[in-house]
């Protein structure tokens, strides 16, 4: 699932733009998303959720950014990619169409696309990915009255995505033995 990373990576920078241009946000957003439309572009193309929540997201604080205080913003554009993120994310699974069969797609051979033991790890991986982003959700509200200890929150932030990551590395192969363990019986 490096696809889904490299489609949030220009938002995990988004402090360091920030602080390479003054903490201007909108200035801040509109470089996340230039990078963000040269990193997502065939995946934007090919109408890949999480990529178009990641640019909606940028865009919004962009355009935020001209009309909300330094103060405001500083409080809450933490805010807006997590509850965009776990926002898609509940909502695939509960469309039935969980957004991680997209990146999945790429790496299992296409006779395997109907069955059911792909759309079930693929619900299991998109359930691992909207915990992360739920979490990732209240780590940013918390963040907002402890804001002297932010770089804290920011590194369990990025753990979590981590964490989701090795888990959608690892899970698809446990859980496929598991499911063909279970169907032989």
């Amino acid at each position: 699932m490096p696809g889904i990373v490299n489609s949030m990576l220009p938002w995990l920078m988004f402090p360091v733009f920030l602080d390479w241009t003054d903490r201007n946000y909108s200035f801040a957003a509109l470089i996340a998303l230039g990078i963000s439309l040269c990193l997502s572009a065939l995946r934007l193309k090919d109408g890949y959720v999480v990529d178009w929540t990641v640019v909606t997201s940028i865009s919004l604080t962009a355009v935020v950014g001209l009309v909300m205080s330094e103060a405001g913003l500083l409080a809450y554009w933490p805010l807006f990619m997590p509850a965009a993120l776990m926002c898609m994310c509940w909502a695939s699974l509960a469309l039935g169409r969980p957004f991680t069969i997209q990146y999945a797609k790429k790496e299992t051979p296409k006779e395997f696309w109907g069955s059911a033991i792909f759309k079930q790890v693929n619900v299991q991986i998109s359930t691992v990915w909207g915990i992360c982003f739920t979490l990732t959700f209240i780590l940013s509200l918390l963040a907002i009255p402890y804001q002297p200890y932010w770089p804290l929150f920011v590194i369990a932030k990025y753990l979590l995505i981590l964490s989701a990551m090795v888990f959608s590395r690892v899970l698809p192969e446990f859980l496929v033995a598991r499911l063909e363990a279970q169907v032989d019986a």
